[in-house]
């Protein structure tokens, strides 16, 4: 028995030994550990690259007006030590916030290493935007905390201002009478008369039956126009002999983007209506200030010219009007056109007509003239001095480009197919006073609104350094008086809201408002004044000369128009 219970024993005891002895061995291998791994950080380093901070609105005028979609745009520089992943920017608005729409946070590009990164952050106003000063603070946040030091933009809020759209002036043109089967236009100038842009502007005008469109659509879409800005329109029309009745209705509707401000144009014209032949010049003029003057088809000296009495059957006069040079060359650019040359030129021959006495046989006009054209017209004034016998008085005006030649600097006349590089094809002013002296003349007068120091309205026919033309009084024939728009280096500008050159505008302004015992002293000393004033509140300085013979400088500034 007492074997048998050591046995047991035994076996009892002999896995609690293998258990030792394997729990032994596992802890003489190796103990676990837990290790924590950091991921390496590579950091960029942004900085806002100087001069990249800009404001962009539709409009250019550097304000966030009402309706309006704008841009805050920048470019980042990252020199740090790897790229900028998860960038954000996150904008808050403070001051005028009243309609302006913006994307709290928003997610940006990655910000590449060594590069420049460009950003945008987008600004919306409604039509609830108010008058004001808005602060937009912008936050480029890196999930690291190396995000960009912040940037603050202040910037004006602007208040809706309505648009209104308006038909301000009207012409019938064509040949003699309204009448059926001969064609005729109607020249419509439209204008926003409102406080604020419009956009998407169209035009559609309706005609009656058996009225029909000769060119153009019934549509015309005129984009987006500013407060006083004005737009022409010409319909080309003709009337079959089909259409009854006396009269002619047409009516224009206009509208705009917001379908709030248009308007409608609407007058009937008589089958006795006289019409115009003249072809006016119209260019869109933004109104800066909210006070919006209406606009006109034409200037306010083309208008209720004054009319001094008979012909003078010994007057003569040509009047010629550069203005389309580029046509006559590819290498030229439209900016060398005369702006409104052709519109001086018009306008001064209706003068000459009714206030100089001019016979209507005795005036030449011609516009846009080649040298040949030019000098046969010259050759005509010789031509009938001569015949008269010296009774003659003769009257030259010339609206276009001037240059000078040679080493002496002789100044020339530019027909429109001379290039600016070979003036002396031109007329030279010395030639031009010798021509029209040649034979005896009671009086002559000659206009230049013209420069002739390679300065133009626009841009120089050629480019020229200090260039200086200065006339010599005696080159001036006896009995003869000049006018010139500019003196010496200075150009001869153009005064756009009245399309005309600055000189003639102010030598017809100051006729329209004189009569007839005014002498000429006194007349060129208020245009030299008036246009050495205007040119002066545009930023350049541009008087007048008078020129006569030294026998005649003091006799000349008491001689009368009639």
């Amino acid at each position: 028995m007492n074997k048998n219970v050591a046995l047991r024993r035994l076996l009892l005891f002999l896995p609690v030994i293998a258990w030792l002895s394997a729990w032994g061995q596992t802890e003489a291998i190796s103990p676990a550990y837990t290790i924590n791994i950091r991921k390496k950080i590579e950091p960029p380093i942004l900085s806002l690259v100087p001069g990249s901070l800009r404001f962009v609105d539709e409009d250019g005028n550097e304000a966030i007006d009402a309706l309006e979609s704008c841009v805050i745009s920048f470019s980042v520089s990252n020199d740090g030590l790897g790229d900028g992943h998860g960038l954000r920017a996150r904008t808050t608005l403070s001051g005028s916030t009243a309609g302006i729409g913006i994307t709290s946070v928003a997610d940006l590009p990655t910000a590449k290493l060594g590069h420049g990164t460009a950003f945008e952050v987008p600004l919306t106003a409604t039509r609830s935007t108010s008058d004001g000063t808005l602060e937009v603070r912008i936050e480029v946040e890196e999930p690291n905390g190396f995000g960009l030091d912040p940037i603050t933009v202040t910037l004006e809020t602007r208040a809706f201002r309505a648009p209104e759209m308006e038909v301000v002036d009207y012409k019938l043109r064509g040949v003699g009478q309204l009448k059926r089967k001969a064609p005729f236009a109607i020249e419509l100038l439209v204008q926003n008369v409102g406080q604020g842009p419009a956009s998407e502007v169209t035009a559609q005008i309706t005609i009656p039956h058996n009225v029909f469109l000769l060119s153009s659509n019934k549509t015309s879409d005129l984009g987006a126009m500013q407060p006083g800005e004005t737009v022409s329109l010409v319909f080309e029309c003709i009337i079959n002999n089909n259409f009854e009745g006396e009269e002619v209705p047409f009516s224009l509707q206009l509208d705009e983007q917001l379908g709030e401000y248009g308007g409608r144009w609407h007058h009937s014209f008589r089958f006795d209506d006289a019409m115009s032949s003249d072809r006016l010049v119209v260019t869109a003029t933004e109104q800066k200030s909210v006070s919006v003057e209406r606009g006109s088809l034409s200037s306010d000296v083309d208008k209720d010219i004054p009319d001094w009495g008979e012909p003078v059957s010994h007057r003569y006069a040509v009047v010629i009007g550069n203005e389309d040079y580029a046509s006559r060359s590819v290498s030229l650019n439209p900016e060398v056109n005369v702006d409104f040359a052709v519109n001086d030129a018009l306008v001064m021959a209706a003068y000459f007509k009714s206030v100089f006495g001019v016979p209507e046989e005795n005036l030449r006009l011609i516009t846009n003239a080649t040298a040949g054209e030019m000098q046969r017209e010259i050759n005509w004034l010789e031509n009938v001095a001569r015949a008269e016998g010296g009774s003659a008085e003769i009257y030259f005006y010339y609206s276009g480009h001037g240059l000078p030649y040679g080493s002496d600097n002789i100044p020339y006349l530019i027909p429109v197919d001379v290039d600016g590089q070979q003036p002396q094809l031109g007329v030279s002013l010395p030639v031009l006073y010798t021509q029209l002296t040649k034979h005896p003349v009671e009086r002559a007068q000659v206009f230049l609104d013209a420069c002739f120091s390679g300065g133009a309205r626009n841009e120089e026919l050629v480019a020229m350094k200090g260039v200086r033309v200065v006339p010599k009084k005696d080159a001036i024939p006896d009995n003869m008086l000049v006018w010139a728009s500019s003196s010496g280096t200075q150009a001869s500008g153009v005064f756009r809201e009245q399309i005309h050159g600055h000189f003639t505008y102010q030598l017809l302004k100051a006729i329209q408002a004189a009569n007839e015992q005014v002498i000429l002293g006194d007349l060129f000393d208020q245009i030299k004044r008036q246009v050495d004033l205007t040119t002066a509140r545009e930023g350049f300085q541009q008087i007048p000369q008078a020129l006569a013979a030294p026998t005649q400088e003091q006799t000349w500034p008491s001689w009368t128009i009639r």
